[in-house]
């Protein structure tokens, strides 16, 4: 179960606040079944037939705020990878930027995450590296060729 949430948390939520408020919302669940004793503490006089009653209610809503949550973050997430995936083209195992005027940025980006690419030396015949593991299939010297093959 537990890895489940962490993938939950780390590939549906993209924003810091609503893995916070996702997160914060699961530990809330098992408090939900002790609620009445609670509530008797704090002086509320509860009838016993209603304790099943307020259990479910207040259940149901918690489920509801954190579904709600997901979904609004699975939609935002959504949407802002169809905008990144509309700016870049994808040549030789790699992707390239598009500028607004049309040309493309003179940066490699990694052929899996989008992210920036280095070739770690100044030596002509050294490849695009990424943080995440990816290796161009070209080099620095192929570079000036490669604009002039990437379609427009």
């Amino acid at each position: 179960m537990k890895a489940l949430w962490d993938a939950i948390l780390k590939d549906a939520l993209p924003t810091k606040w609503s893995k916070l408020i996702a997160g914060a919302i699961v530990p809330l669940i098992p408090a939900v079944f002790s609620l009445p004793e609670i509530l008797q503490k704090l002086g509320v006089d509860l009838a016993p037939s209603k304790e099943p009653t307020l259990r479910t209610i207040v259940l149901l809503s918690v489920l509801s705020l954190w579904l709600s949550i997901l979904l609004v973050s699975v939609v935002l997430q959504h949407r802002s990878s169809r905008l990144v995936s509309a700016q870049f083209i994808e040549y030789r195992g790699a992707f390239f930027k598009r500028k607004p005027d049309g040309s493309y940025h003179e940066t490699v980006y990694c052929g899996i995450c989008k992210s920036p690419t280095a070739t770690g030396s100044y030596h002509i015949a050294s490849y695009y590296k990424c943080k995440c593991g990816w290796v161009s299939s070209f080099n620095k010297g192929d570079f000036p060729y490669i604009f002039k093959q990437i379609p427009p």
